[in-house]
């Protein structure tokens, strides 16, 4: 077993999952799948009654995501969650805290819950200091539907690799929660393959021998807004920095996989924001019903009123309808007055005030097939890039609905192979280095010169020659620095490529940000341990070549 590294969470980093569980063959048929806590044990596991939500069990697993009362995951506790909702102090309060350290969380569990509960966040801990989970009642079926569309999509990929590779063995990494449950299905269902399980940014950099899949069961950006939580400067992340996170992940998924490893993505698929509209036709009472709860949970687009079977609806509303937009079930309850909504008219439903919650998804995830194919496409090659929607789902939608000239999204799923260059970095480096222009052996090379700062430094210092903004140099100096520069009849040659890595100082800065978003790893950016990224860049064999001399320095002969 690799050993596990400390998350914010509290769960194990990266972990070498081989079950020892006996295999259940109806494993998604009850709410025992997500290990329910029955009242008999809450003194066992220390859990008060009083937190436990009408309409909701407590349970040792949860479904992977489940859109919270106020946005983002309520299995997590990232940005969304915190918006509004937290104020400094509280933020403060929370971050302060070792998630690792039960007898911190024992001592504090009662304010982490009813801050979990002010944000709408379903997670809760224990007067132990563990955590555990609520499920709503309602969720069980339709996240159990989507975990087994997921495991057959994942069970298609590993079934295709055996073929093409003809191995009968994987090494394959997830990046999820240790405590989804689509953790514990897949160890069960996958007994033969050896999972790794990889629940923040810098788990990923602890496994030290190459993966045959790594599989991400979530958009990579809400896994990012989830695993950094509030610790982002400014409480909404720009594109721009969410992009670098991003890049970021999938550089080191990507030194993670085996030259013809694979990643594969699957996630839903988000609702962009439309005024187009469709006929639905709904199949019973009961849908009509829920319909109509849900416009007077949620802010729509509009006001609906249901009368007969079908009516116009926007499709933004009815995605978001059919995605299981959640909201605390107290609310529900308070607002149903704590009657069942099948005892109830349509006419009492539609007559019930307007809550208004928010529906609008954060601007960040949208355009997300098109933010995936531009990401992805920088170290993967694609196998594929498409919308699912799985067979069960379609038939399950039939029984429930029709919709006049529109077909509902429900998840998108992608398939890349690792790019592999001709000519490997590590081929460069050691002719490099072995060659008479090395002005330094690496043992004894200086820590400051091995770092983004200073080649980008070197560069900009050669760019002030060139354009005369430079130091004051004694005039014959000055014109010996400057001739070879300005004239390329008397440049030797490499100096050509020093002139193409000046005019790409932005890229190398942009290039350091990815590898160190906010100084994530360090205060110092290495550069010879990121040398396989300069390809992916655009830069040629040749300019490497000479980032690499600026770094260890020319001899004499150079």
């Amino acid at each position: 077993m690799e050993s596990p590294r400390p998350s914010k969470r509290g769960l194990a980093g990266t972990q070498d999952m081989n079950p020892a569980e006996p295999s259940n063959t109806d494993i998604l048929s009850s709410r025992d799948s997500f290990r329910m806590i029955r009242p008999e044990e809450y003194d066992e596991f220390g859990i008060n009654p009083a937190d436990i939500p009408l309409g909701t069990f407590p349970a040792l697993k949860h479904p992977s995501q489940l859109p919270s009362t106020y946005g983002g995951n309520a299995y997590g506790f990232g940005i969304f969650e915190s918006l509004d909702r937290l104020n400094t102090r509280e933020i403060a309060f929370i971050q302060s805290l070792s998630f690792e350290n039960p007898d911190e969380i024992r001592t504090h569990y009662k304010n982490l819950n009813e801050l979990y509960r002010k944000t709408g966040i379903l997670i809760r801990f224990s007067s132990k200091g563990k955590p555990y989970y609520l499920v709503p009642h309602h969720l069980v079926t339709s996240s159990l539907s989507h975990i087994q569309s997921k495991l057959n999509e994942i069970e298609k990929v590993i079934t295709f690799h055996k073929k093409k590779y003809l191995k009968e063995h994987y090494d394959i990494g997830l990046l999820a929660q240790q405590d989804a449950f689509i953790v514990r299905e897949l160890s069960l269902r996958f007994k033969e393959h050896r999972f790794f399980i990889f629940d923040t940014l810098e788990s990923l950099a602890s496994l030290q021998h190459p993966l045959d899949l790594v599989i991400l069961t979530r958009d990579f950006y809400a896994f990012i807004l989830d695993e950094m939580g509030a610790s982002f400067p400014e409480k909404v992340p720009s594109r721009t920095r969410l992009r670098k996170y991003a890049t970021h992940m999938l550089w080191k998924v990507y030194n993670l996989l085996a030259p013809e490893g694979e990643l594969l993505v699957l996630a839903t698929r988000y609702s962009p924001k439309t005024n187009r509209t469709s006929t639905i036709i709904f199949k019973n009472e009961l849908e009509r019903k829920n319909f109509a709860l849900f416009t007077h949970l949620f802010k729509t687009k509009k006001r609906y009123r249901v009368i007969g079977k079908s009516l116009q609806a926007n499709l933004f509303d009815f995605q978001k309808y059919l995605s299981g937009a959640s909201v605390q079930p107290e609310v529900i309850s308070k607002l149903l007055g704590g009657r069942d909504i099948q005892a109830m008219t349509l006419e009492e439903i539609q007559r019930l005030p307007y809550l208004d919650k928010n529906l609008d998804e954060s601007p960040l995830l949208r355009d997300q097939e098109k933010t995936w194919s531009e990401l992805l496409s920088r170290f993967f090659d694609k196998v594929f890039l498409k919308p699912l929607t799985p067979q069960a789902v379609i038939e399950e939608w039939r029984r429930r609905f029709t919709c006049v000239d529109y077909t509902p999204h429900y998840m998108l799923i992608y398939l890349g192979q690792k790019k592999v260059y001709a000519t490997s970095v590590d081929e460069i480096r050691n002719e490099v280095l072995n060659s008479s222009l090395a002005g330094c052996q690496l043992p004894f090379l200086a820590e400051y010169r091995d770092t983004f700062d200073y080649v980008i430094s070197t560069l900009k210092i050669v760019n002030e020659l060139k354009t005369g903004y430079g130091e004051t140099f004694p005039q014959i100096l000055h014109d010996r620095l400057t001739q070879p520069l300005e004239n390329k009849r008397r440049r030797f040659i490499a100096l050509n490529h020093i002139m193409k890595l000046v005019s790409r100082i932005s890229r190398l800065q942009k290039v350091e940000g990815y590898l160190n978003p906010d100084q994530t790893e360090g205060l110092r950016t290495r550069v010879l341990d990121n040398l396989a990224i300069f390809p992916f860049f655009g830069f040629s064999e040749q300019e490497i070549r000479e980032i690499i001399l600026i770094v260890i320095g020319h001899s004499t002969m150079g």
